[in-house]
Order: structure tokens, then C-alpha cells, then sequence
């Protein structure tokens, strides 16, 4: 028989917070690994607050982190140009071809970029 209390489904260590909501609403949270300690609990708006903010956080960040994965690619594109402008001036257009790849893979690999 389950006792109402729910772990998240990614929760394979066993250290997780476990969740039951209450016939009106309220949610209980306790630490998983400590079953018959103390619990806390919000009312459902509270609950909802907290889940929203979260969300509304994660939302945040990875906007953030597009907007930055965007400069970056925009960067990428302008060292190309400059990188292919030193080609065009240094007339050696098959060792520049190899140096603009590797400078390329080089630095997508020091910004953490994928290539």
C-alpha cells in the first residue's frame, strides 16, 4: 500500500524531496531520507508560487543562455571573415584554409562551443 508521499521520476540516488498533496489542496514536502522526520507544508498557492518562480527562473537562464550562445556564434562568424581576409592578403590559400580550421575548432573548443 503507497503511502502518498511521491519522489520525482529522476530521483534514482534515493536524496530527493518527496511531495503528497492534501484532499484540500496543501502539499506536504519532506527529505527522502529521513522518512519519519519533520515535513513542511504550503498551501496551494504558496506550492504554486514556488513551482511558477522556479519555472519563471529556468525560463530566465535559458534565455540567457541562448542570447550568449547567439553572440558567440555571431563572433565565430566575424573572426571567419577576418580569418579569411588574412587569407586573401597572405596568398596562401591551402596552409590559411587548414589554420582557419583549426583556429575555428580551437576556439569552439575554449568557449565550450559545439562545432
Amino acid at each position: 500500500m503507497s503511502s502518498g508521499w511521491e519522489a520525482s521520476p529522476s530521483c534514482g540516488s534515493g536524496n530527493c524531496l518527496e511531495i503528497m498533496s492534501q484532499i484540500d489542496g496543501s502539499v506536504l514536502i519532506r527529505d527522502s531520507k529521513d522518512p519519519n522526520g519533520p515535513w513542511l507544508q504550503f498551501t496551494a498557492a504558496e506550492y504554486a508560487a514556488h513551482t511558477d518562480g522556479i519555472k519563471a527562473d529556468l525560463q530566465r537562464k535559458n534565455t540567457h543562455q541562448g542570447m550568449h550562445m547567439a553572440n558567440l556564434e555571431n563572433l565565430l562568424i566575424k573572426l571567419d571573415r577576418r580569418l579569411m581576409d588574412i587569407t586573401v592578403l597572405v596568398d596562401e590559400p591551402c596552409r590559411a584554409e587548414s589554420d582557419l580550421r583549426f583556429m575555428r575548432t580551437r576556439l569552439r573548443a575554449l568557449l565550450g562551443v559545439g562545432t
